[in-house]
């Protein structure tokens, strides 16, 4: 037996372009920081923020970068030169804040096996049959993010992320294993092995094809969403 249940795919959306050869942009030092204290501020409350706070967030951050473009642009035409017009690369940066962001969960699977085991004996046969109750998570690390995956090109952007992966491979919560049904004497070897079962079965469930391209595509929706709130029109994501 096997039941398996999909958690909200928007829990944990919380966090967070160009090779170094490329220097096509121009940009002030003051956006460039603005836009890593960004980044980091999604990693350091990433626990706390659901996805309606993120893009409440989001929407405040892009309507401050409006004003902030707006006041720019009238203090230039009045002759007052705000910042500096130096060219920098900014993606440097960028990788450095997203690599710190570590593990971005995109698809929670919560799943119970029911797993069982029988011991043959002369006159009667031993069985043990436990429930065990865990959940899978699949996605990104960050950390594993490459230094030339941003490329940029006026308000076009291509990341090439990491690969989907499962986050945790001690997903039972052995603390909800139940004994569903004993007979005979077991040892605590004999569980384990039964532990082991259920985590293979468990994985099998939830690790399956389906499963990693709807993290894919919650993943691409998130990241689109993150850069276009950092001014990308046009956001092209491509796991490795």
């Amino acid at each position: 037996m096997g039941k398996i249940r999909y958690l909200d795919e928007e829990d944990d959306f919380d966090s967070k372009g160009r090779k170094k050869a490329k220097k096509t942009k121009k940009t002030n030092k003051a956006n460039s920081l603005t836009l890593v204290e960004l980044i980091s501020f999604f990693k350091l409350f990433k626990p706390l923020l659901t996805s309606k706070v993120v893009l409440a967030i989001i929407g405040i951050a892009v309507a401050a970068f409006v004003v902030l473009f707006c006041l720019k642009d009238c203090s230039t035409k009045n002759g007052i030169t705000i910042g500096t017009d130096d060219t920098i690369d900014e993606t440097p940066q960028v990788i450095t804040a997203m690599k710190a962001i570590g593990q971005w969960e995109f698809l929670a699977i919560s799943d119970e096996e029911l797993v069982d085991t029988v011991r043959k004996g002369i006159i009667s046969d031993d069985e043990l049959v436990r429930i065990y109750y865990g959940t899978v998570r699949l996605g990104v690390d960050m950390s594993k993010l490459k230094d030339d995956a941003i490329e940029t090109k006026g308000d076009s952007m291509t990341v090439a992320v990491p690969r989907i992966q499962l986050l945790d491979s001690n997903f039972i919560d052995e603390a909800l294993t139940k004994s569903f049904f004993e007979k005979g004497k077991w040892s605590d070897k004999d569980k384990e092995k039964l532990y082991k079962k259920a985590h293979r079965m468990m994985k099998a469930r939830c690790l399956t094809k389906a499963n990693v391209k709807k993290a894919q595509d919650i993943g691409r929706q998130q990241f689109d969403n993150f850069f276009r709130s950092l001014g990308y029109k046009h956001v092209a994501i491509v796991y490795e």
